[in-house]
């Protein structure tokens, strides 16, 4: 078997990784690939290549898993927060009960564990749930303030101004902040630094933002 970086391949997905990347093989050869989904089968680019393992893009789903849903949140794929969003609620229970089942046998030593945990109870409504969020301040390639999430693994800003899983009275917040938060970045990116702010938001109440900011020369 040979591959290359780059090259393109078919691969069928047949697990999830413990971060919630989807496993494949080609000719026996274990490939992570994020945004899939087990019983995907997708055309895969390779990235990289390690002694027994590799990693590959999702370049096009050519046969989706029942499992398979279309992400609520546009920037699913690009932000590093949601790994999961392209499955089925159902099924992401599923996976989150096996991670603590697998965690308590592997970790813990505990045999039969599964026939002993209780299932998980889920939301009728499983979206707005968080009540803090914490957002990265930088600039785009333009220059201009933005705001959002990290991709993945690196600290490219994901412009986004209302995650899917904060509470929507936090939204009243961001956008009462941004003037401040833009002024004080302006002033701070001048001398290489990363603000960082959050807006905290308690049950019931719509709070201003507490700001706090993380400097590094």
């Amino acid at each position: 078997m040979e591959l290359k970086k780059n090259q393109e391949i078919l691969l069928t997905i047949e697990d999830f990784t413990r971060e919630g990347e989807g496993l494949g093989k080609y000719q026996g050869f274990p490939l992570f690939v994020k945004d899939t989904v087990i019983g995907d089968k997708a055309k895969v680019s390779v990235t990289k290549l390690k002694k027994n393992y590799g990693y590959a893009r999702l370049v096009e789903i050519l046969e989706p898993s029942p499992d398979r849903v279309t992400p609520p949140c546009p920037v699913a794929r690009q932000c590093g927060g949601c790994k999961i969003q392209q499955l089925s609620y159902e099924k992401q229970k599923e996976f989150k009960w096996n991670q603590v089942a697998n965690c308590l046998k592997r970790i813990g030593g505990f045999d039969g564990i599964e026939a002993k945990m209780e299932p998980i109870y889920g939301m009728e409504h499983p979206w707005r749930y968080r009540n803090k969020a914490q957002y990265p301040i930088g600039l785009d390639k333009d220059g201009s303030i933005i705001a959002g999430f990290y991709v993945g693994r690196t600290h490219t800003i994901v412009p986004n101004t209302d995650c899917l899983i904060r509470r929507r009275s936090t939204k009243t917040s961001w956008r009462s902040s941004c003037v401040i938060c833009a002024k004080t970045t302006s002033a701070l990116m001048t001398r290489r630094a990363t603000p960082v702010w959050s807006v905290t938001c308690s049950p019931g109440w719509d709070l201003s933002p507490a700001r706090s900011w993380s400097v590094s020369s």
